[in-house]
């Protein structure tokens, strides 16, 4: 229901459109396009919290599926003696993806030195911008590697 581009993609949404499905991730620029007027005015508000859910969801699974089994996946994520709760799974995902984007961000500054700056930016207003959060930094280094991002926490 995420995403049709992956394996577990089984052709299910409860958000269709001309007969079509249409996959989660694609859900807020559906309920937010400006394109041809807003197709349900505010819509976008209600819907936010599930769509988060359901990405928090994905953000967890994708996570498990690093690990053998559930079992092994709990014992990771345990606080001592008893696994922890959702929130704190997914808290501690987050750490655990700031630290491997900081660690990247870390490695492309020693790897293009002076020329980082000019490398990590973007345009804006006919001005280059270098980029300034590990995340961007991070994704664009993966991409000009061509590493797959083992983590899987970014779901866009």
């Amino acid at each position: 229901m995420w995403d049709d581009t992956s394996a577990f993609w089984k052709g299910f949404s409860y958000l269709i459109i001309n007969s079509h499905p249409i996959p989660i991730i694609y859900w807020k620029e559906v309920y937010t396009s400006k394109c041809a007027g807003s197709w349900k005015v505010n819509h976008w508000q209600g819907m936010k919290g599930k769509y988060f859910e359901v990405k928090a969801g994905h953000v967890l699974a994708h996570a498990m599926r690093r690990y053998p089994s559930t079992k092994a996946f709990l014992d990771h994520y345990s606080g001592g003696s008893e696994p922890l709760g959702y929130t704190a799974i997914l808290a501690k995902l987050a750490d655990e993806r700031s630290a491997e984007n900081n660690r990247i961000v870390q490695l492309a500054k020693d790897e293009y030195g002076d020329s980082f700056a000019s490398t990590f930016g973007y345009r804006r207003r006919g001005v280059w911008v270098p980029k300034t959060k590990a995340v961007d930094i991070a994704r664009q280094y993966r991409d000009i590697h061509g590493i797959v991002d083992v983590l899987g926490g970014e779901c866009e």
